[in-house]
């Protein structure tokens, strides 16, 4: 986004935005107070996930993370019974290796196929395709047998497991402002290390004590309890203002500063847009409680229709 969208100074680099409004009322750097500037800025709509309260985004949020270290656990525990599976089943290790590494391949592509529609239709159906997939991977890796077996549950989890590294960023994106962003990425991140680095660990001593199939099945039962949170718990995050008279909703749109372009290097210009750009931006959006909210079936929708691009 350009300078001119958020009312900040040109000179800062593009995409910059405005997070905090300073106050100085004694003109004393001592004395300074701040407000957060919400951005992006939420609509007056009750139903804007942006809007909602602070246990329902973190419940939407805790069930991803619950998805994400799931994912991450199908696709990195499968090494520790490697040794078990080569006894039993007579792969090779080499067969074994090039079946983890056609796995990583797909994780490249499965964004790619998969994220066109989550922007479409949302990000509900997608999750809960993806875990029920997964689960179904669960048990086919639970009762595999030949090698194009071990092949094709490798490749298909990763392709849809690769939504573990990007859909996520489109929900934190979807419910929090930017100055909860990192918080959550962080969250992300730890719990993307626990799925990648402790399944191994527990995945080893099942192997040990129930035997290696047993691993599969117990992903199959946590993806099965995954799956029946997400069908009744987990919130559509794709948000589309309805239009008023077939034009789309602009509440979104800030005023502009309107200046010359042979005085856009003055100091005094810089200063008019970078107060204008934050007194804009830092004015409350008064929810409006006359807008209908949507009821429990409605929020658990299985799709949402697609969003206009004018509107999204």
């Amino acid at each position: 986004m350009s300078p001119d969208d958020q009312q900040i100074d040109p000179e800062w680099p593009p995409g910059t935005v405005r997070i905090e409004e300073f106050h100085i009322p004694d003109f004393s750097r001592s004395n300074q107070t701040s407000d957060v500037i919400l951005e992006p800025k939420p609509s007056n709509d009750p139903n804007d996930p942006l809007n909602w309260p602070q246990w329902r985004k973190n419940l939407n949020f805790g069930l991803v993370s619950y998805y994400v270290m799931m994912v991450l656990a199908l696709i990195d525990v499968a090494t520790v019974t490697w040794s078990e599976v080569n006894q039993e089943l007579g792969f090779s290790y080499g067969i074994l290796n090039d079946s983890y590494a056609a796995g990583c391949g797909a994780l490249c592509i499965g964004g790619i196929l998969l994220i066109p529609f989550a922007l479409k239709f949302g990000r509900r159906p997608i999750y809960i395709f993806s875990t029920a997939v997964q689960c179904g991977i669960s048990i086919w890796s639970a009762k595999m047998e030949t090698v194009a077996d071990l092949m094709l549950v490798n490749v298909l989890s990763c392709i849809v497991g690769a939504l573990a590294e990007v859909l996520v960023q489109m929900t934190v994106a979807d419910v929090f402002f930017i100055h909860e962003r990192g918080v959550m990425n962080t969250i992300y991140f730890w719990v993307m290390t626990v799925g990648t680095t402790l399944a191994p660990l527990a995945g080893g001593f099942i192997t040990l004590s129930q035997g290696w199939r047993w691993v599969w099945w117990w992903m199959a039962i946590l993806f099965g309890v995954g799956l029946v949170a997400f069908v009744f718990l987990y919130e559509e995050t794709m948000f589309c203002e309805a239009p008023v008279d077939g034009v789309p909703v602009a509440d979104n749109v800030q005023p502009k500063v309107v200046i010359e372009k042979e005085n856009l290097d003055s100091a005094s210009v810089r200063e008019t847009l970078a107060v204008e750009g934050a007194a804009a931006q830092a004015k409350p959006v008064v929810v409006d409680q006359s807008i209908p909210r949507k009821s429990y079936r409605h929020k658990l929708a299985l799709w949402s229709p697609p969003c206009l691009l004018e509107n999204y």
